[in-house]
């Protein structure tokens, strides 16, 4: 199983690094995962890099627009962390969420799923 990051931060991010070590928790030490950069990503290395997942994390409307861009040219499930930044975080969620995206805001409120819930749904992953 091979998950795709995608790194919207325009250098190496010590989130991406962290999500990189959360895909593989034991008992999932042997997924791969490779990190990309926002700008170089594209739909044709889902099945060129054998990619099972998206996950990507943004703070922007821009990063927002991307995700749900790549995810509609994507048969794969795609998870996507919602970094707090612009505002309208609420709304932004829901968006996504209606996409098909699974999101995940950094912060667990009553209506949307958190950094808890996302670290559980990767190690559902491969069950």
């Amino acid at each position: 199983m091979k998950i795709g990051i995608i790194n919207t931060s325009t250098e190496s991010s010590p989130l991406a690094k962290t999500f990189e070590m959360l895909c593989k928790l034991p008992p999932h030490e042997n997924i791969e995962t490779q990190i990309y950069q926002s700008e170089q990503f594209n739909p044709t290395l889902i099945k060129q890099d054998n990619i099972d997942y998206i996950l990507m994390y943004g703070a922007t409307p821009q990063d927002d627009g991307l995700a749900k861009a790549i995810h509609k040219h994507s048969p794969i499930p795609f998870f996507y962390y919602l970094l707090p930044g612009y505002g309208e975080h609420e709304k932004r969620y829901h968006e996504l969420d209606k996409s098909g995206i699974e999101v995940y805001f950094a912060i667990k409120t009553e209506t949307m799923k958190g950094s808890e819930d996302l670290i559980e749904r990767l190690r559902q992953l491969g069950e």
